[in-house]
């Protein structure tokens, strides 16, 4: 009867639960969700010691290499930077983004690879993506704090907050402080739903 039916179906929920990624650092963090769906489908991973490191800042390649894997984008050959050679881990990432048009250097012809990202940084890369598969923005928001955000990312840090892609704190943006894992991650969490 009902009895063996329901003891039938028990045994599948413990394999189920082996299957989702869990990290041993985020049970209490503002980000633990985003954090769990974008493991889930791969984008990022954590750590061989089980944590995800949320807070920790990321680099701009790290940043590439998370972004281009969303995107799906082909590993890209030629290089545009004198400090991303062909011997780096990140170069194929780096090369396959500055093919798409979404990043430049900082300089002419230093990519910098191994500085941390900043927010603005990271938040104009991810606005010429959004703007590549034609999302519109159509009001854009300031923050207490625009005054500090360099001229080159107003545009996209204002845009992308009025589409609630960004979030400020307390109305300010905090545009030269790194960004972190966690916020990486719901960034190009809330991103994916304009780029599918």
């Amino acid at each position: 009867g009902k009895d063996s039916f329901a003891i039938s179906n028990k045994p599948k929920e413990p394999e189920k639960e082996k299957n989702e990624p869990s990290f041993n650092d985020i049970a209490s963090h503002w980000a633990k969700n985003e954090i769990l769906k974008m493991s889930e489908s791969g984008v990022i991973s954590g750590y061989e010691d089980g944590s995800f490191k949320p807070d920790n800042s990321i680099t701009r390649a790290e940043f590439v290499k998370i972004l281009t894997g969303m995107l799906a984008l082909p590993n890209g050959t030629g290089n545009a930077f004198s400090d991303v050679t062909e011997d780096k881990w990140f170069a194929p990432f780096v090369y396959a983004a500055s093919k798409y048009g979404i990043i430049n250097g900082v300089t002419e012809n230093t990519f910098a690879p191994d500085k941390t990202i900043t927010r603005e940084d990271a938040t104009l890369i991810l606005y010429r993506v959004l703007s590549k598969r034609s999302v519109s923005f159509n009001k854009s928001l300031g923050f207490s704090d625009s005054e500090q955000i360099s001229d080159y990312a107003k545009e996209a840090v204002g845009n992308l907050a009025a589409a609630e892609i960004l979030k400020g704190n307390n109305g300010l943006f905090r545009p030269k402080d790194s960004l972190s894992r966690a916020e990486t991650v719901t960034m190009l969490s809330i991103s994916s739903g304009y780029i599918k």
